[in-house]
């Protein structure tokens, strides 16, 4: 058998695909080319001049070139965006009714997430202007109707920032149902534990906390790991500290879980497996199991920076069961693996035969 090699296989596929296209109706391969995404120069080059004379304070030039974008834009959003950037130079000048006017023309005509953006420019037109009551109403808008556009969950924050936590929580009360099944119902369901968790009414804030886990859960769940996290920290302030292990061993199952099809590392997994060591030491006194879950840091989470503080825990728990030798082998592999960390003098300090530290101590409060 002759063998062509790559370039001769690389000519057949080109020529099938030369055959093929041939049989396509013409109409329809410019039906294909059509498709491509539209050039609008003439916009494109005033929107620059708009945001290039803004950013020099020429508001008149901005104002100018934005209408002409306006003119030019080659889609309603297109015309929409030069719009509320031109609302918002009006605003700079002080013409805040005239930005109004703008804004409020926007957010009533043209596809949802340009009404949503029209309501957003507009609630921070008015509440820079002090125009709290106008704001908010325009936040809760936004909120209400369009819960599923990209500015709803900013929106939603920036009117809990703008309340007392007080007005907040009220206003939470009212709108956290009709959201539940929306892309906003984890976060306004997470604010509502944040802010009873702030009151001090802790058993209240876990229990808020575990139902958006449970409403939301992993991978779809974007607040998944957090309200876990935070139902673990009441547990443990609440006297539970195996309930506040259990939230966080719910946590690590799904991340082993997602490991196994190559998901990519969230931040909060390798902190919950250190703190289920601290727990287990510090709260239930139990140092073999401790032991693990910190070697567990070191060995499942090759990208972690709590990789040197659980050697050095680990460590730690050896020299006090009185295996000096177990703990100098863990102190070895410290200076080994991260001979930068600030548990290196200490390493040093606690095994000799690791050499002097030199001038370097061990750092004020670290454990020895």
């Amino acid at each position: 058998m002759v063998y062509h090699g790559p370039a001769r296989a690389m000519g057949r596929r080109r020529a099938a695909l030369l055959l093929a296209l041939s049989r396509v109706p013409l109409v329809l391969l410019l039906g294909i080319v059509g498709c491509a995404p539209k050039v609008a120069p003439a916009f494109a080059q005033a929107m620059a001049d708009g945001r290039a004379a803004a950013r020099r304070g020429d508001e008149g030039a901005a104002i100018a070139a934005y209408e002409r974008a306006a003119q030019a834009a080659p889609s309603p959003h297109d015309a929409a965006l030069a719009q509320r950037e031109h609302a918002q130079i009006l605003a700079r000048r002080g013409d805040v009714a005239g930005a109004r006017r703008r804004l409020q023309a926007l957010a009533s005509q043209g596809a949802p997430e340009q009404r949503a953006a029209a309501l957003r420019d507009l609630a921070a037109v008015e509440l820079a202007a002090g125009e709290r009551e106008a704001g908010l109403a325009a936040l809760d808008t936004l909120v209400r109707r369009y819960p599923d556009s990209p500015p709803a969950r900013r929106a939603l924050l920036r009117s809990l920032e703008e309340r007392s936590p007080e007005n907040a929580a009220l206003y939470l009360e009212g709108v956290a149902p009709a959201l539940a099944t929306t892309s906003l119902g984890a976060t306004a369901y997470y604010q509502r534990a944040r802010l009873a968790e702030a009151r001090g009414e802790l058993a209240l804030a876990r229990d808020g906390y575990l139902y958006v886990a449970d409403r939301w859960p992993y991978p779809a769940g974007t607040l998944f790991e957090d309200a876990l996290t935070r139902a673990s920290v009441l547990e443990e302030r609440l006297g539970r500290p195996a309930r506040a292990i259990a939230h966080l061993e719910r946590l690590l199952a799904v991340r082993e879980e997602a490991s196994l099809l190559g998901s990519y590392e969230r931040s909060r997994y390798a902190p919950a497996r250190f703190r289920t060591g601290v727990l287990y030491r510090d709260a239930l006194g139990d140092k073999a199991r401790a032991a693990q879950c910190f070697r567990l840091v070191y060995t499942t989470f090759p990208d972690s920076t709590l990789r040197d503080d659980a050697l050095w825990a680990e460590a730690l728990l050896s020299f006090d069961a009185g295996r000096s030798r177990d703990g100098c082998v863990l102190a070895a592999r410290l200076l080994r693996d991260h001979p930068r960390s600030k548990y290196a003098a200490c390493a040093r300090w606690r095994c000799a035969e690791l050499g002097p530290a030199g001038d370097a101590r061990c750092p004020e409060g670290a454990p020895r």
